[in-house]
């Protein structure tokens, strides 16, 4: 039986840990060990995993309380600092796991025999009571095929991530130029690992008003817009513009981790995907190119239509 070692990151997550963190004590697998970093909360957060820990001193432990600056870079911490296993996972402090989620990942993981793999489960998109939203958070974002997707979209969270060790000690260190530690862990299973799915729904991924990211929709944005615009409002251009500056910064942290990514592994990559990654920054450091834009909406396009509206009126005329 393999050993998992669970990172889970927290911050003023008093509402939904103790519901978490009990679900992964319901697992149907038992060879698993909780280490938790907390971003130096001021709830009762420390106390509630404390219990936890008091509780089941064996399996859960916290191994940092000071302040990180966010969830990437606790969960950038955890990478580093969790001690050895033959398998990772990632855990949000506010998801619950089905009980099966960790026996049928690692089952896949050992059927399919393959070492430097990233494992991934789909999830039911939940709200805060948990009633479902959407079924399939996968069929959510229009995943697609094509490796170029994968520079502009992340289709697997953390939170429903699996890798092994053989992949930790290759990446090493996430660098703080990545948008998310799990896209960049995506990246390079895509281009460097293997990449294995379980397509059971196994975790149940929480949206709710303190996500610090989650599965959002701009559907609502879509929806004011178009009202603010049929009543000829000033608030329409300024939530355009609004819209337009958020692009720029999303497509400049884009750039900045696949630039990274490319400068630290474009002697490991094969031609083909050198060639994906040199296209992309391309389009990014241009203006008024055309062909920029031919690109974005032939390999780069997001899963969102106002969305790719938007970036592609930023790529045409900002240089990034």
């Amino acid at each position: 039986m393999a050993r998992v070692h669970i990172m889970m990151a927290t911050y003023n997550g008093e509402k939904f840990i103790k519901e978490q963190i009990n679900s992964i004590l319901k697992q149907t697998y038992t060879d698993w060990k909780l280490f938790i970093s907390d971003d130096n909360s001021e709830d009762n957060t420390i106390s509630i995993i404390e219990d936890f820990c008091k509780s089941d001193p064996d399996r859960i432990e916290i191994i940092s309380t000071d302040k990180k600056g966010g969830a990437k870079k606790n969960f950038i911490y955890l990478f580093d600092n969790c001690p050895q296993a033959e398998l990772y996972m990632f855990s949000d402090q506010d998801d619950v796991w089905l009980p099966e989620k960790i026996e049928k990942m690692v089952k896949e993981y050992d059927k399919q025999g393959k070492s430097n793999s990233l494992i991934y489960c789909d999830a039911k998109v939940v709200d805060s009571k948990l009633n479902v939203i959407s079924k399939s958070f996968i069929k959510d974002i229009h995943y697609s095929e094509k490796n170029e997707f994968i520079l502009m979209n992340n289709y697997i969270p953390g939170c429903v991530m699996m890798i092994d060790d053989k992949m930790r000690s290759f990446i090493g260190t996430i660098p703080n130029k990545s948008f998310m530690h799990d896209w960049w862990l995506v990246l390079y299973a895509t281009f460097l690992g293997n990449i294995i799915p379980v397509n059971d729904a196994l975790h149940l991924y929480r949206q709710h008003e303190w996500n610090a990211i989650g599965a959002k929709k701009n559907s609502s944005f879509y929806k004011n817009m178009t009202v603010l615009k049929e009543k000829n409002d000033n608030s329409y251009k300024k939530g355009l513009r609004s819209k337009y500056d958020q692009n720029v910064k999303r497509l400049k942290k884009r750039k900045k981790q696949n630039s990274e990514f490319f400068r630290l592994y474009k002697q490991e990559l094969q031609k083909e995907d050198s060639k994906i990654f040199t296209r992309f920054i391309k389009m990014c450091n241009s203006r008024y190119s055309l062909k920029s834009l031919i690109d974005f909406l032939k390999y780069f396009k997001v899963n969102n239509t106002l969305d790719n509206m938007v970036f592609a009126s930023v790529i045409f005329k900002e240089k990034l």
